[in-house]
């Protein structure tokens, strides 16, 4: 015998042999069918079954053809202000104490002006005294060119030997040799009496003062310092890379920190580089009455011929381990990272010395957003236009 269970239009058997489940059971069967059967059998199971991940969304970016600018190539190279040529006066006597100074530093001095006095007090003595040693000396020289005048005049008469004449005639050569001796002495000491008022040997400006009065000097100690002539130069570190931008008597561009630019003149090039840096000194001159001070830093603007060169705008840099890269545009929505080799910047462009070719097409706007593989959405070309630049 066989229970019949309805179920929409089909029917579910039991077995008669098996034993009979009780009413309870058997509705708790049936739920667990239903609930069996119920994903087969909802319709609408498509519409709520889960979405699909979307695409990630493009970011939109504007981008820039790589194209040749007519560039005038110039370097931005940072510098130092010095002396064109600075003199260093130093004690040319021993122990002797400054009584005078003279002036100060930033004092404007002519050649010859006095900068500072030395005592001369001992030296004064000492040339007294080497007064009356010559006194001493010429008086014994006369005495001795009388003797051998008689000793000349009695030889005649063999009133005297030929020997006590020629001892007469040394007699003389002695005591001139010491007068000698005691007047170059004299000068000697008159040359150190001079030494002790110390003038400027070259108009200029004062860089710096070591000594000051009282204070006791040994041969050799720096006393003062003078910039020649008041004139200045910056002495800028160029890469050896970039020489072809610098040329002697060429023009350049010097900024000091206050932002001041001042014109100036290549005066010369270090004939031999750094071997460690590589760098070469390039010396500039600059014009008289320049505001810029001796040590200052400064900014020199080099520039060179013109030519042509690839470049990019700047936004279009960005920085990935330390170098620079760009993301190029491929097949249109695709930005891929691309090292590049960058070179002199200038007029917000950059030239690409490598990495690169003519014609393509970077992003230049949102860069610094982008991961390499990206998809983008373009919104604008912003292709440089060709003009006058100044790569640095």
């Amino acid at each position: 015998m066989t229970d019949a269970i309805r179920f929409g239009t089909g029917r579910l058997h039991l077995d008669a042999g098996r034993p009979r489940l009780s009413r309870s059971a058997r509705r708790w069967t049936l739920c667990m069918l239903l609930l069996a059967l119920l994903p087969a059998c909802t319709p609408g199971d498509a519409a709520r079954a889960p979405a699909a991940p979307e695409a990630r969304a493009a970011l939109t970016v504007e981008v820039a053809a790589v194209e040749a600018r007519a560039t005038r190539g110039t370097l931005t190279a940072i510098g130092t202000v010095t002396p064109w040529r600075e003199l260093t006066i130093g004690a040319q006597l021993n122990g002797l104490a400054v009584v005078e100074m003279a002036v100060d530093a930033g004092d404007r001095v002519e050649q010859g002006q006095l900068l500072l006095r030395l005592d001369d007090a001992v030296l004064r003595t000492q040339i007294a005294q080497q007064d009356a040693a010559i006194a001493e000396a010429e008086a014994n020289l006369e005495n001795a060119e009388q003797e051998q005048d008689r000793a000349d005049t009695l030889i005649a008469t063999r009133a005297i030997s030929q020997q006590t004449v020629d001892t007469r005639k040394t007699t003389v050569k002695t005591a001139r040799a010491k007068r000698d001796a005691a007047k170059a002495a004299l000068a000697q000491l008159q040359a150190q009496l001079a030494q002790t008022e110390v003038r400027a040997p070259a108009g200029g400006l004062v860089s710096a003062r070591s000594v000051d009065v009282g204070q006791v000097v040994s041969l050799g100690t720096e006393l003062v310092r003078i910039i020649r002539d008041n004139r200045l130069q910056v002495d800028a570190r160029v890469p050896e890379g970039d020489l072809a931008l610098v040329k002697e008597g060429g023009e350049v561009e010097v900024t000091g920190p206050d932002g001041t630019a001042t014109p100036a003149i290549i005066r010369q090039i270090a004939p031999v580089l750094d071997a460690t840096t590589r760098l070469v000194v390039v010396h500039i001159d600059l014009p008289q009455g320049t505001a810029l001070k001796s040590g200052m830093f400064a900014r020199v603007g080099l520039k060179g011929a013109a030519d042509r060169a690839l470049a990019v705008p700047r936004s279009a840099l960005v920085w990935r381990t330390g170098k620079a890269h760009v993301f190029l545009l491929a097949e249109g929505r695709t930005a891929v990272l691309t090292p590049v080799e960058t070179g002199r910047q200038a007029d917000g462009h950059v030239e690409i010395r490598a990495g690169l070719s003519a014609g393509d097409v970077v992003v230049t706007r949102g860069a610094g957003l982008l991961s390499n593989g990206d998809h983008v959405q373009v919104v604008a070309s912003a292709t440089p236009a060709s003009g006058e630049g100044t790569p640095r």
